[in-house]
């Protein structure tokens, strides 16, 4: 069975928990793609490791009236 995990699938920054990025690089690999952003907010740089998931690491749930993709844990 899965857990739900509690925080839905959206980055905030490292530094102040801003929402808002640039893309400053994106490096392609053959399994899985490294983004580089930029917070709007401070200016922090930091790294997304983003790869396709697989059946069952997540689920769609309606929160608020909206379908929203929410990750799972086993």
């Amino acid at each position: 069975h899965f857990r739900l995990v509690k925080k839905l699938m959206k980055h905030t920054c490292p530094k102040c928990d801003g929402t808002t990025f640039q893309v400053v690089k994106t490096y392609p690999y053959t399994r899985f793609t490294l983004r580089q952003l930029k917070c709007r907010s401070c200016g922090e740089n930091f790294y997304t490791h983003e790869y396709i998931m697989k059946q069952g690491e997540y689920c769609w749930q309606m929160i608020d009236g909206k379908s929203r993709l929410r990750l799972t844990e086993q």
